[in-house]
Formats: structure tokens, sequence, C-alpha cells
């Protein structure tokens, strides 16, 4: 399970938050209790940069040019697809 922790407590301990975030996913950070940011692995910093320039370029077809392997973008999409609603889609 990813952790929040505040800006504080990510100073005193930035060597774990690290670990962590690469073990669970991320680390949230806060500041008086609201989100501001967040640790995360390179890779998933990668995928975001590959989303985000999709979106910006006109959507899912340029998104899959961002991916070497087109599997591990069908993989992508089934997981966010699971946490958002809790299922995986079925294909057609």
């Amino acid at each position: 399970m990813a952790k929040a922790l505040s800006v504080a407590e990510v100073e005193a301990h930035f060597s774990e938050c690290v670990e962590s975030a690469l073990q669970d996913g991320y680390v949230m950070i806060t500041r008086y209790g609201k989100p501001v940011a967040a640790i995360v692995s390179f890779e998933d910093l990668e995928q975001l940069q590959r989303i985000r320039a999709a979106r910006q370029g006109g959507g899912l077809a340029n998104l899959a040019e961002g991916w070497e392997n087109p599997n591990e973008l069908a993989e992508e999409l089934d997981m966010i697809v699971q946490e958002r609603y809790g299922y995986i889609a079925e294909p057609n």
C-alpha cells in the first residue's frame, strides 16, 4: 500500500521514501494535509510522460506509438480500467 507523508516526514526519511515508492508504486507527499506531489519510480515517470505527450498530441493512437511493446500498453490499459472500475475489460 502506498504511503502518504508530510513534506517534513519525506525530508527526514527520504531514502526510505524512495525505496517505498519502488516497492509500492508511489509515495504521496502532503502539505497541510493536502496532496501536493509524489515520489514515483523512473519507469512510472516515463509512462506518465508518454501518456501526457499522447494526450497533447491526439489521443490513444499517439499513445500506442509511445510503447515499444503493444502488449505492455494493453496491460497498462487493463490495469487502469481495473483500478478505476474494479474489473478487467473483456476482449471483443
